[in-house]
């Protein structure tokens, strides 16, 4: 993360491969909300039951996405099954957007 301001959050990915990428949504306690939108398009939304997950694919050659979440403290998301942490500073602000900044791998 490099930078938070209330309810909004900064990531930054380093080497995030140039092929479409995919993005997995699960939720931890109870059900949370998500929407991914990339290239301002709206890629997925919907919610995201307890133990259950939800799969997206960034398009190829993306470089800036983001992410609104519902239910922040309970959104899991990985990337090409690496584990994101939305929270590293525990933060416990509900309702959160959370825009993503990649350079790709060469």
């Amino acid at each position: 993360m490099t930078s938070i301001n209330g309810s909004q959050q900064v990531f930054e990915i380093k080497n995030l491969p140039a092929k479409a990428n995919q993005i997995t949504f699960s939720a931890d306690k109870s059900a949370a909300w998500v929407s991914l939108t990339a290239n301002g398009q709206q890629i997925w939304q919907g919610s995201v039951a307890v133990g259950a997950e939800q799969t997206a694919e960034l398009p190829e050659g993306v470089t800036q996405f983001s992410i609104q979440t519902g239910n922040a403290p309970a959104t899991k998301m990985k990337i090409n099954g690496t584990d994101i942490n939305l929270s590293p500073n525990n933060e416990a602000t509900f309702v959160r957007t959370i825009n993503f900044t990649a350079t790709l791998a060469k």
